[in-house]
């Protein structure tokens, strides 16, 4: 059984209702007014300081020396922010780090929640490149390095819990890891990625309620045999997959309008980010709370009036 750090303590009070509404913009220069508190990551590109969710990623894991990349997405058509040869550069303009490099940066930023790399292994590798037998072990080397720095820092894994089931990916995950390491895994958060369905015999606002709240019960039936850790949900990506199809801006604004009212008088989910997207095909800003000019869109605006309670 390898050693490992403990879990944060599953102690903690949900945060005031403004600061509930996350924001995962690009981008983002505060146009909504919500602030860095609500700011939860920067995806596409070189980790932003004020984000208090940090993207770790490993898109060179075969190198050595030991490095790797912080919130940096390769996606096409995008630059490759993880390409510095030597691994020195830290948060500049590749976001490229070296091993002693994240040491520096994680204790520089205490108390920052750490998202381990972005669905992996789903079930061909994908998000990171990575099978789960190599997610583990990579997951472990993260956990083990950001928690030795920062111990009040909150780690969590990428494999979103929509895709709860007995022979999911992430029971696949867990037994990986336990394979690995001999441990139940650690987590200090569970991501929740769910998109609606929209259009003929769509979704309706029991069905979604439902499904969240069947996938955390899922979760808190392995708690304490396959992970360890708080019972920590996070709403990271939710929308109407607008980053796919065209969807009316009127659509999304229901949806949003539907869910923010469920979400903020329940007292699981502790934190929710709408996921915007650009898309050649839609007619409007598919689902984007900001437009490509840096101004706040009708959706936009709507979230932020959701998020002060008006």
């Amino acid at each position: 059984m390898l050693p490992q750090y403990p879990p944060l303590q599953d102690t903690f009070e949900i945060p005031p209702t403004t600061e509930r509404f996350g924001v995962v913009e690009h981008p983002y220069d505060d146009t909504l007014g919500f602030g860095p508190d609500n700011y939860h990551s920067r995806q596409w590109g070189t980790q932003d300081e004020r984000s208090r969710g940090i993207y770790l990623r490993t898109a060179a894991r075969s190198h050595e020396p030991s490095r790797w990349c912080l919130g940096a997405y390769r996606v096409a058509g995008y630059p490759d922010y993880c390409m510095d040869p030597t691994g020195q550069t830290l948060v500049t303009s590749t976001g490229w780090v070296n091993e002693t490099g994240l040491r520096q940066w994680v204790r520089s930023h205490p108390g920052k929640t750490y998202r381990i790399g972005n669905e992996p292994g789903c079930p061909e590798p994908c998000g990171d490149g990575l099978m789960l037998a190599e997610y583990a072990a990579w997951y472990y080397a993260a956990w083990q390095l950001v928690k030795s720095e920062d111990p009040m820092a909150a780690v969590g894994y990428g494999i979103p819990i929509g895709w709860a089931w007995e022979d999911s990916t992430l029971v696949n995950m867990w037994d990986a890891y336990r394979d690995y390491t001999g441990n139940p895994m650690p987590t200090d958060f569970h991501p929740i990625h769910r998109y609606a369905v929209h259009g003929a015999g769509g979704w309706t606002l029991e069905g979604e309620t439902a499904f969240l709240s069947e996938r955390m019960a899922f979760l808190d039936s392995h708690r304490g045999t396959d992970w360890i850790g708080r019972r920590y949900y996070i709403l990271d990506e939710f929308g109407m997959l607008s980053w796919r199809y065209d969807v009316p801006a009127p659509q999304q604004m229901e949806y949003m309008s539907a869910m923010a009212g469920w979400l903020v008088t329940q007292d699981e989910i502790v934190t929710w980010s709408w996921w915007p997207s650009w898309f050649d095909g839609c007619s409007d800003t598919c689902g984007a709370l900001i437009d490509r000019n840096g101004n706040v869109t009708p959706l936009g605006a709507l979230y932020r009036e959701l998020a002060a309670g008006e």
